[in-house]
């Protein structure tokens, strides 16, 4: 329970983040192309270290999650066209995909779900503003846990 509710409060936060991102309207679409970029970071408690890859979001990490130790574990850059989706696995033999649906009115609509054999365990829709960074805190493994970074621009 405490999970979804972690999981909730920072998606809403970081949607109003993104919201206050907007640099452009646009006009609904589902063509194209958008240039997607997924990070999952390890977040834990143990010693005080930020991946040097993550430092365009470590504001928005320290403000929104609670964690000393910040590092990349995976994470996938590309050039997509609508309804494609990007997979990335996890550690445990989790698959994560994201998939850009439509743009419309300066955000992205994304869907994305995180599969565990042949079972998905976690499935969400997402807006992301044109340009901007959502963070999603999710799965524990371990002591630590897992917080996805997805960035997205359309071409």
């Amino acid at each position: 329970m405490k999970r979804k509710v972690c999981i909730l409060i920072a998606v809403g936060l970081a949607l109003q983040l993104g919201m206050m991102t907007l640099v452009r309207h646009g006009q609904a679409q589902s063509r194209g192309k958008v240039h997607i970029w997924v990070r999952a970071v390890a977040a834990s408690n143990a010693g005080k270290h930020t991946d040097p890859r993550l430092q365009d979001i470590r504001r928005k990490l320290d403000t929104l999650f609670r964690y000393t130790s910040y590092s990349v574990i995976s994470e996938v850059k590309r050039t997509i066209i609508f309804g494609k989706g990007v997979r990335m696995s996890l550690r445990t033999g989790r698959k994560l995909t994201v998939t850009p649906r439509a743009f419309e009115k300066g955000m992205i609509r994304m869907d994305m779900k995180i599969v565990e054999g042949n079972r998905v365990t976690f499935k969400t829709n997402l807006r992301l503003a044109n340009g901007g960074t959502l963070l999603i805190g999710g799965p524990r493994q371990g002591k630590e846990v897992i917080i996805f970074a997805i960035t997205a621009r359309v071409q």
